[in-house]
């Protein structure tokens, strides 16, 4: 049987939550969406360039966010003693440039083991908790909102590239919740409605025609 990518479904959460809650949440919140933009598709469609002449895919952004969350999580800030993802050695772009079809079920389930390990650190760590790396000092606080920007992002170049290989858009299937078309909230009341939260949240679905590329130095 030919392997698709799972279907997702999204967590919700508080939105007026204390700061550890939110930035956990949020980042889970966009993990998901990178998923969600996979879901159903083949290891062939997943690895389609389909912007050209950029070489961003799906499975390339699978293959770099395990990266991502590798470097920043386990090896910066844990320290551990752990070989680099995808991207070392001769070829630094490897996880967009080397897709395998044949292996997306393995990059797809690596991705998700790279989150439950990071969760795992997070889970015994203090925001306030730093690390030096390339001289600069970095606390765990900065590496989740890290996280989340760079999912954000990538997540709307999955959404451009999701949109051309088989017409799907963000929306489809799943929209938002408590999101109004209109981009202004819908179904928050009470007050509590943080505008940080929202913004972080939004979904772009039209970018222009010239994609930002990844680089070593986003990582």
């Amino acid at each position: 049987m030919t392997w698709t990518a799972p279907g997702i479904t999204r967590p919700g959460g508080s939105l007026s939550a204390g700061e550890r809650t939110l930035l956990t949440g949020l980042l889970a919140w966009h993990r998901s969406t990178l998923l969600h933009k996979c879901a159903g598709l083949t290891g062939e469609q997943l690895a389609e360039r389909s912007v050209p002449p950029s070489d961003l895919s799906l499975l390339g952004l699978i293959r770099h966010m395990a990266k991502v969350e590798r470097i920043w999580f386990r090896e910066r800030f844990a320290g551990q003693d752990v070989p680099r993802l995808h991207g070392t050695g001769e070829n630094g772009n490897a996880d967009f440039e080397e897709c395998d079809p044949a292996r997306a079920a393995e990059d797809y389930a690596c991705l998700l083991e790279e989150q439950r390990l990071a969760d795992a650190v997070v889970a015994q760590a203090s925001l306030d908790d730093t690390f030096t790396t390339g001289g600069e000092t970095y606390s765990l606080r900065f590496v989740l909102l890290h996280l989340i920007g760079e999912y954000a992002r990538h997540n709307g170049h999955a959404d451009l590239v999701r949109e051309r290989v088989d017409g799907v858009t963000g929306r489809d299937g799943a929209p938002l919740r408590a999101h109004g078309r209109s981009g202004a909230p819908s179904g928050v009341v009470q007050g509590t409605f943080s505008v940080r939260v929202y913004w972080l949240r939004l979904n772009v679905r039209r970018v222009p025609a010239c994609v930002v590329e990844p680089t070593p130095a986003s990582l």
